[in-house]
């Protein structure tokens, strides 16, 4: 495997027979298209500014081994937890924006981005550090936080504030691979789309509650970059125009007959559209409508990628 160490569609409540028999038809199409062996990136950062608002994020990908990481995935106490591949993606990121700092750490099947475990550190006034464990009916949600304020300072591990809820999701989508948002960052590089072909589907999880989320390719024209790039034999200053892939990304609710909800990456949630690098998967500009401040663009400014740092200028 290569890797550098959301969400398939189907309709129609009639039965659970009905809706089992729906999915294993589409099941194989749909995650024929993730294939672990495009990613070709370990890190990357991405900026965002417009006027007077700032926001970056950072992610790394790597490869895990499911035996030495099952003492980080917690129980859960409904549903039957997924189960983790013989090996797994862990994507990491760290969010900063409007002076508030989250940070994440999500484990997926690397075959299909499916979730089994996402955990999020929240700072500031609202600190929590909660768990996510996704199961065949719903995720069993675990929340830490410190009990008096002089646990503030301490590890989460120590803090003695624990609650747990339960999210549980539709019939229609038991049984099924779901992906947290985050886990397109994996997606987008690992999925192997080409203009014309057929677009993915998968299911995600937007406002608690699922979502169809097709990712369609286009050809696009060459997107400009001014990065930092390391690779095996050193780093280099990428400047101009880079050969891209644009990604449009569109989401609906899986059940009809719930209120939409706008799916959300990177805190865009409308007219979303990623521009990946073919060769190496890796996201060279993601655009799209943020709530507030309208129209942004993100551009990344440096990554790590698999083998020799190269910059294919377009002409």
């Amino acid at each position: 495997m290569r890797i550098p160490a959301l969400l398939l569609c189907v309709f129609s409540l009639l039965s659970a027979t009905s809706a089992a028999s729906e999915t294993a038809g589409l099941a194989p199409e749909t995650h024929a298209a993730i294939n672990p062996e495009n990613m070709g990136w370990s890190y990357l950062r991405l900026e965002a500014r417009k006027f007077i608002f700032s926001a970056s994020s950072e992610a790394q990908v790597e490869v895990v081994s499911s035996p030495a990481y099952s003492g980080n995935l917690i129980a859960a106490q409904q549903g039957n937890p997924v189960a983790p591949a013989e090996q797994m993606v862990r994507l990491t990121a760290v969010n900063k924006y409007f002076g508030k700092r989250t940070a994440m750490e999500l484990l997926m099947n690397p075959g299909d981005a499916r979730a089994v475990q996402y955990a999020l550190d929240e700072d500031g006034k609202r600190l929590k550090h909660r768990i996510y464990r996704h199961t065949d009916t719903g995720i069993f949600v675990q929340t830490h936080r410190p009990a008096e304020q002089e646990d503030r300072g301490a590890n989460w591990t120590e803090w003695s504030d624990i609650s747990s809820d339960w999210r549980g999701m539709t019939t229609l989508a038991y049984g099924l691979p779901i992906v947290q948002p985050l886990g397109l960052l994996y997606v987008a590089g690992a999925a192997d789309l080409q203009p014309g072909g057929t677009p993915l589907r998968l299911l995600s999880i937007s406002d608690r509650k699922i979502t169809t989320v097709e990712l369609r390719a286009f050809a696009a024209s060459p997107r400009r970059v001014n990065m930092e790039l390391h690779g095996s034999s050193g780093s280099i200053r990428c400047r101009g125009r880079i050969p891209a892939l644009r990604l449009e990304v569109n989401g609906w609710p899986l059940d009809p007959s719930i209120e939409a909800t706008n799916f959300e990456f990177l805190g865009l949630e409308e007219d979303i559209r990623i521009y990946v690098q073919p060769s190496t998967g890796m996201i060279l500009e993601v655009t799209g409508k943020a709530p507030i401040v309208g129209d942004i663009v993100i551009r990344a400014r440096e990554a790590r990628v698999i083998g020799e740092a190269s910059c294919p200028v377009a002409s």
